[in-house]
């Protein structure tokens, strides 16, 4: 933006040329970085951080006749501070300059003031979640977040929405947002010792999904950021030493509406995520008889195919029908157009999940 002001310095407060370039400059000079290295001292040859607090700057050789004082054993001018102490994070900092890590700094000038800033590889947390203490499954919308929480077992134990209002939010008012719902989510995981299962998704088909919903859901679509929800509750999750797995989301919405919705009186979002967490534990899903889709003893294909089967059948049936269909109802055969047929149990591991890997 200030780039192209030059181009009307009139219309953008400017009475000439020079007096946009000050400003130009000043832009530019606001900020700089230094980077560091395992193998230098104390992780930065030019910005060295003393676990005391004491920070020294290298000055650069055409400065060092101006600024800072030459350290002994040195041929490089240095700026020195104390008390350098991080708000945030600053036992990471701590460690990392324990552990010989490499730290890269950043200094930003606002308001005349520098502010500096550190980065260095946060310390490797041992899992505190267990599969054979449950899962939480978590069905991500833009409105809305599903929870699911099942024991070892599959069994449906607790169940939650957290409400995530995106519309018309800054990037900022959102990240802070959806932030709180990660944190939430954490916290549940560790109260039941469980690890956390998500949808592995295609983003696009996601939000092309969502488009056919309304132009209200098409609104949130700018703002709600999927991707960055998934970064957000996977960081937090290491910090925590919670599991977080990705699993194929296929047929987890239609799964949930056909056999938990009306079995517990659930939510579209709530019965998806107790789907994802018994996929995540490994469980299959048989298809209920009451939808007239019956599957051979020898059966040839995945159980996916004929849970194909049945989101076809059931294509542009609104979700508030499944709350009154009654198992082996007559109406309920009608809507599929189809006589109940024997099924056999399904059994064998999901296809398509993944468990979580931390990036150090």
């Amino acid at each position: 933006k200030l780039w192209k002001a030059q181009h009307n310095l009139e219309e953008n407060g400017y009475v000439n040329h020079e007096e946009w370039l000050a400003d130009w400059r000043a832009a530019r000079s606001s900020q700089f970085m230094l980077v560091g290295s395992k193998d230098e001292p104390n992780g930065n040859r030019n910005c060295q951080l003393e676990p005391d607090g004491t920070l020294k700057v290298a000055v650069p050789y055409s400065l060092s006749g101006k600024y800072g004082e030459r350290l002994k054993g040195t041929k490089t001018n240095y700026l020195t501070t104390t008390g350098i102490k991080f708000k945030y994070g600053h036992s990471d900092v701590e460690y990392a300059l324990a552990k010989g890590q490499a730290l890269t700094f950043r200094f930003a000038k606002k308001n005349g003031i520098w502010y500096l800033f550190v980065t260095v590889d946060l310390p490797e947390v041992p899992y505190q979640s267990h599969r054979h203490k449950g899962m939480i499954g978590v069905d991500l919308n833009p409105g809305v977040i599903g929870w699911a929480y099942c024991d070892g077992e599959g069994n449906l134990k607790a169940l939650g929405q957290i409400k995530v209002n995106l519309q018309d939010k800054s990037s900022d008012q959102t990240e802070a947002i959806l932030g709180d719902a990660c944190a939430e989510l954490v916290i549940l995981a560790n109260t039941f010792k469980c690890p956390i299962c998500i949808e592995k998704l295609d983003f696009a088909r996601k939000k092309a999904g969502m488009k056919e919903q309304g132009v209200r859901y098409s609104r949130m679509l700018s703002n709600f950021a999927y991707t960055k929800e998934a970064q957000m509750l996977e960081s937090r999750c290491n910090r925590w030493g919670i599991q977080l797995i990705q699993v194929n989301p296929a047929y987890s919405s239609l799964i949930g509406l056909t056999k938990f919705m009306r079995q517990y009186g659930l939510s579209s979002d709530t019965a998806a995520g107790l789907a994802l967490a018994r996929r995540a534990l490994y469980k299959s899903e048989r298809i209920p008889a009451s939808y007239g889709i019956g599957i051979p003893e020898d059966r040839p294909k995945h159980v996916w195919s004929y849970w194909n089967r049945v989101g076809k059948k059931l294509k542009g049936v609104s979700r508030h029908r499944f709350f009154f269909m009654v198992a082996n109802s007559e109406s309920e055969v009608n809507l599929l157009g189809e006589e109940v047929v024997s099924t056999t149990r399904l059994s064998g591991k999901s296809r398509g999940t993944s468990d979580g890997r931390r990036n150090s």
